[in-house]
């Protein structure tokens, strides 16, 4: 493992950011992209908060907050009721689908209610 406790490209997953074009010529089995993040300020308790990345659908697994959250056919999933003051999404991918992950990002997008 590295210092950051990722496990290095030998012992077949690595740690990486987004977008990453390097991980197409890695040997590892799987990358995992980590992201820590706060609750964002003056939500309301109608607001919907989405999770979007092309990551989501070819996932191999997701947690949110360490808990694991399915796989969503769609690149954007529903978040807001999970959200707690400092978060953590951990995407883990597989090495057949470094080309797809290669270009991916991740934002998060509010919606207020009306």
């Amino acid at each position: 493992m590295d210092d950051s406790g990722a496990m290095t490209d030998d012992q077949h997953e690595i740690a990486v950011s987004l977008p990453d074009s390097s991980i197409i010529s890695s040997n590892a089995r799987f990358a995992t992209y980590r992201r820590s993040f706060n609750r964002p300020t003056g939500l309301n308790s109608d607001d919907s908060v989405c999770l979007q990345s092309d990551l989501l659908p070819i996932a191999a697994s997701i947690h949110f907050n360490g808990s694991p959250i399915d796989t969503p056919s769609e690149s954007s999933i529903e978040i807001g009721r999970l959200l707690l003051p400092h978060n953590e999404v951990v995407v883990r991918i597989a090495a057949e689908r470094f080309p797809d992950a290669s270009l991916a990002s991740a934002s998060l997008e509010i919606i207020h209610a009306p």
